[in-house]
């Protein structure tokens, strides 16, 4: 990659931390324009990225700011419609125009492992940036982060026992400790996508559905299990094995953020898991399963 294509992908990762930045000095939507001008330049993205881009920033800001007199719920749904459906493509690369860029190529990181590969890519980023950006609150106090880690680390750890053990008994895994210099890249790049993944499934999802269902008993957990179905469907990709590790874990992580009441609580639970698996397991999964 060129110089401004790697700034591009810098400020884009700059702009997600800005978000819980207490007293930024550059605000994260300035960052994001930024970023996006320097990879229309460097060609990290075609013009054609802008589309998706675009709609989805706007549905966000209609379902944050605007107050129309008429036809509100109409237009709040229809908004909702597009955050749910243009936020998925950009996360699941559906949406042409954008770039993937290898960061880890073919790597065999654990033995009897399969190569295991990463790429950046601007979309994913994008769709969680936005989301978390324009429609969920963050956490900015010291205190109220403490709060968020006593009332969520008992059900994170919980989630990574249930799902660490489930994936033994599947033979998904095995016991295998090691340490790598690609760990903290990974690690970066691993927080950008649990801070997308949480922010559409939790932060979006489950608590669109729950003010959807207010008029039912426990609209909560009901929207905590519609949330938790569609994410562990969102990695049927990945085989039968990990669609149930997955929605076993989207149960722990919707736990933590109904518990919580704050996203920060599932994006954490959800970046532990991985690393326990990326540091003490097989790592993607066992290859002969």
């Amino acid at each position: 990659m060129s110089t401004e294509a790697y700034a591009a992908h810098a400020l884009l990762i700059l702009s997600v931390f800005a978000l819980w930045a207490p007293f930024p000095v550059i605000g994260w939507r300035v960052l994001f324009i930024v970023s996006i001008v320097l990879a229309l330049w460097s060609g990290v993205l075609a013009w054609s990225a802008l589309v998706p881009v675009f709609f989805l920033g706007t549905a966000c800001l209609v379902l944050a700011k605007w107050r129309p007199v008429r036809f509100a719920a109409p237009i709040k749904t229809l908004s909702a419609g597009v955050v749910t459906i243009v936020a998925f493509g950009l996360g699941a690369h559906l949406f042409p125009g954008f770039g993937a860029h290898p960061i880890i190529d073919s790597v065999v990181l654990s033995e009897g492992a399969p190569p295991y590969s990463k790429a950046l890519s601007f979309d994913k980023t994008i769709a969680g940036l936005l989301i978390l950006g324009f429609l969920i609150a963050r956490l900015k106090s010291r205190n109220g982060w403490m709060t968020m880690f006593t009332q969520g680390a008992p059900y994170a750890a919980l989630t990574i026992i249930v799902v660490v053990g489930t994936a033994l008994f599947l033979d998904y895994i095995r016991f295998d400790p090691k340490w790598t210099a690609l760990f903290l890249p990974w690690l970066l790049f691993n927080f950008l996508t649990c801070v997308t993944e949480e922010a559409f499934f939790r932060g979006f999802i489950q608590s669109q559905l729950a003010m959807a269902f207010t008029r039912f008993p426990r609209a909560d957990i009901i929207a905590l299990c519609i949330a938790t179905v569609l994410f562990g469907l969102a990695h049927f990709g990945g085989g039968g094995k990990y669609v149930v590790l997955a929605t076993i874990a989207g149960i722990g992580y919707g736990w933590v953020y109904y518990k919580t009441k704050r996203i920060e609580g599932a994006i954490l639970a959800h970046l532990l898991l991985n690393s326990v698996h990326f540091v003490f397991f097989t790592y993607p999964y066992l290859a002969e399963q």
